[in-house]
């Protein structure tokens, strides 16, 4: 899941849980990491949250401690991506090699 702002009529799900939570797929390859919302997701949510981020423009990758499945704060050159995701310890590593230029 992948956080976006700017939904309208979604104020109070923003305040609560930190940004509306969208489903979906995130791809990490040797040269980007990638988001792309779910089918139910793109028909519910107005557009489009999917989003893609070069490695060399990475700079930072945090993992915050979250109720059920952690959540991976990466800072690029653009701004602030968070996504929540089973394993995100493991996942974020694998980010930090690939920023690194190592193998994951």
């Amino acid at each position: 899941m992948s956080t976006i702002e700017g939904a309208p009529g979604l104020t109070w799900a923003r305040k609560r849980y930190g940004g509306l939570w969208v489903g979906g797929r995130v791809t990490l390859t040797s040269r980007e990491l990638t988001f792309t919302p779910n089918a139910a997701n793109k028909l519910l949510h107005q557009g489009d949250p999917s989003f893609a981020v070069s490695l060399a423009d990475i700079r930072r990758v945090d993992v915050e401690p979250a109720f059920f499945t952690d959540i991976i704060a990466i800072e690029w050159t653009g701004g602030l991506q968070r996504i929540r995701c089973y394993g995100a310890t493991r996942f974020a590593d694998k980010i930090r090699a690939g920023v690194a230029g190592l193998p994951f």
